[in-house]
């Protein structure tokens, strides 16, 4: 679904070519902003989302977990 996000030099630019996606995008951005204004956080005004591999999203969760849990050798 990220096809065409950000091919114009800015990532939040509407993409042509790229209308479905161009739509998801905007959609996401409004629903990650009425999230964090549910939470609590009013002072925000926008959200950006960014498409995010699979890979890279498996390897920052484990770098997350990583701060919190440690190997037995390093207790």
């Amino acid at each position: 679904m990220s096809h065409g996000i950000g091919r114009s030099g800015d990532i939040a630019a509407i993409q042509p070519k790229a209308a479905g996606s161009s739509l998801m995008a905007q959609l996401t951005n409004l629903m990650v902003l009425d999230a964090l204004k549910i939470s609590g956080v009013t002072e925000v005004k926008a959200a950006l989302t960014v498409p995010l591999c699979t890979g890279m999203s498996i390897s920052l969760v484990l770098l997350g977990l990583r701060l919190h849990w440690k190997a037995p050798a390093e207790r």
